[in-house]
């Protein structure tokens, strides 16, 4: 009978607990329904004055899951013309933080969390003009804290996995230019935690471990001819690296349509990297703003081809120089170095009326680029970018370069020097033929080197180019076979014109005296070719030779 009362008295007891646990989940959840879930966003208003609106249908906590979850939520920021921060638009149809001590969480407004989960989670970050520091770049700041405090005054979660996460980032000033977009992320955090002190230090948060994943990314450029895809890039912030498996530039045109479709003669580019590593590398800024800030970037392979055809129209413009092309990066970079290995350049011209392009290649090439930064700001008489590049000239010849660009001023000045060394000069006819319709019969250049000062008006240094045993022919126009006037022609040049060697035997080396006056109309590396030309041409005995003729613009 005892026993009976004392199970009927102890199932009485269970029935109570669980209908006041029940009835006390159900007030939980109508005060987290409606009291938390308006308190987050009217903080979520006051804490970025404006700046960001929170949106969520529903929010519940479950004593028995020990969690908290939230459905449809949207955290988005209000227009923006003129943002010197970057901005952020969060998704999620759900978000669940578990495994908490609820308890601590009702008496001291702390989460201390096994785990924080996402589903359809996606991302939209809208990237900051160049940052204006001071006290209202940092009053203006996104905090975690500021806008959670009222409801939770720190955040402890042990592991954060989020898969098939959607990226774009957008264009500064612009929200419809997508720089850059991946429909498939990964992104892991351990140990992800805020509070008043990592408020106090200008951090959205602390974390032990963060890495995030891009299996395939893509972008369109804005001229339409070319489109940007890469594959798994990696961003670990507690490792400060940022790693891209391939990266390719492709032309969205072919090569006898791409010019068409500019409107004007251009070279058409074609890129693929890979192995790509930018290691000490600041993560926040280049999420935020795209600055590019690292003390090194790393390539382990790269092959560019460059295609120009110019029988289309060419159309004067003023190419910028080095230096402004650096200035005009709309976006901070500071690489301290660049080691690029195993890369090849091809270049083919195709020359008037001719039906196959001339080519040259720089092969195996490995380069070093210190300095490349291009904040004005800091520019002193001391700040040089410098290139020094080793590589096999069309695969066989060993040349060094190395160029020297003082970087506080935006006018074309450079320093380049140079050897080659060990080269048959008939592994040049692939582009001689096929351009000038000379064919080098025989010949080797022993060493060629060359130093030289360039402005924006004109280059001037010195060549030696020592040779022995050149011959040429002068091919047809048409099928590049000789008829009678093409013998006598190159019968005449070798015996009476060309120098079949220097030194000629007896006589000192000739060093020749080399200078180009600047066509503002063409880049960097033609200044260079025609300045080498002016020292070329003299070496093997063509006397005072007159530069080609360049378009100029129409006025």
């Amino acid at each position: 009978m005892l026993l009976k009362k004392v199970a009927r008295i102890s199932l009485y007891v269970l029935i109570s607990l669980i209908l006041i646990l029940l009835l006390l989940q159900v007030g939980v959840n109508f005060y987290i329904n409606k009291r938390l879930a308006n308190d987050l966003k009217e903080q979520v208003s006051s804490a970025t004055k404006g700046q960001y609106t929170l949106n969520i249908e529903s929010a519940g906590l479950s004593f028995f899951n020990r969690s908290i979850a939230f459905d449809n939520i949207e955290f988005i920021p209000t227009e923006c013309k003129e943002c010197h921060i970057a901005r952020y638009k969060v998704l999620a149809k759900s978000i669940s933080v578990d495994g908490i001590d609820v308890w601590t969480y009702i008496k001291h407004k702390r989460i201390s969390a096994s785990s924080l989960n996402f589903e359809d989670l996606s991302i939209n970050i809208y990237q900051a003009k160049r940052l204006v520091k001071g006290k209202d770049t940092a009053a203006k700041r996104l905090s975690l804290y500021k806008i959670l405090s009222k409801n939770l005054t720190e955040l402890t979660i042990r592991n954060i996995n989020v898969t098939n996460t959607k990226l774009k980032i957008f264009k500064a000033g612009n929200d419809s230019v997508e720089v850059m977009l991946s429909d498939d992320n990964d992104i892991s955090i351990e140990k992800f935690l805020f509070n008043s002190r990592v408020d106090s230090m200008g951090r959205l948060f602390l974390a032990d471990k963060i890495s995030m994943s891009m299996k395939t990314f893509s972008y369109s450029l804005p001229t339409g001819l070319y489109t940007i895809k890469g594959k798994n890039m990696t961003a670990s912030y507690s490792d400060s690296l940022l790693t891209v498996d391939s990266l390719e530039l492709l032309p969205n045109f072919s090569k006898a349509t791409f010019s068409k479709a500019a409107g004007k003669q251009i070279s058409r580019v074609k890129l693929n990297m890979s192995g790509i590593t930018f290691s000490n590398m600041d993560l926040d800024l280049f999420l935020e703003h795209n600055w590019f800030i690292s003390k090194k970037l790393e390539v382990e392979s790269m092959n560019l081809n460059v295609y120009r055809d110019v029988n289309a129209e060419f159309k004067p413009k003023r190419q910028p120089s080095m230096q402004q092309v650096l200035r005009s990066i709309p976006f901070v970079v500071m690489i301290d170095t660049v080691n690029v290995v195993n890369s090849n350049i091809v270049y083919a011209h195709l020359a008037k009326e001719k039906e196959q392009p001339g080519k040259i290649s720089f092969n195996h090439i490995k380069g070093l680029i210190t300095g490349v930064q291009n904040d004005t700001a800091s520019f002193t008489n001391n700040s040089h970018m410098v290139m020094h590049l080793n590589a096999s000239f069309m695969n066989k010849a060993h040349i060094a370069v190395k160029y020297v660009f003082p970087l506080n001023t935006a006018t074309e000045v450079f320093d380049c020097s140079g050897k080659l060394t060990n080269m048959s000069m008939t592994d040049l006819n692939d582009m001689l033929e096929n351009t000038i319709s000379v064919s080098i019969k025989s010949g080797r250049i022993d060493t060629m080197s060359f130093a030289f000062h360039a402005n924006d008006q004109r280059s001037k240094g010195t060549m030696k180019f020592l040779y022995h045993d050149l011959k040429v022919e002068l091919l047809n126009k048409d099928d590049k076979k000789q008829n009678l006037k093409k013998k006598i022609m190159s019968y005449l040049a070798n015996e009476f014109v060309i120098n079949d060697q220097n030194p000629k035997k007896g006589e000192p080396p000739l060093i020749s005296d080399i200078g180009y006056e600047r066509y503002p109309y063409k880049f960097l590396f033609y200044y260079t070719w025609k300045t080498l030309q002016s020292g070329i041409l003299p070496a093997i005995g063509i006397k005072n030779a007159p530069p080609a003729k360049e378009p100029l613009p129409k006025k």
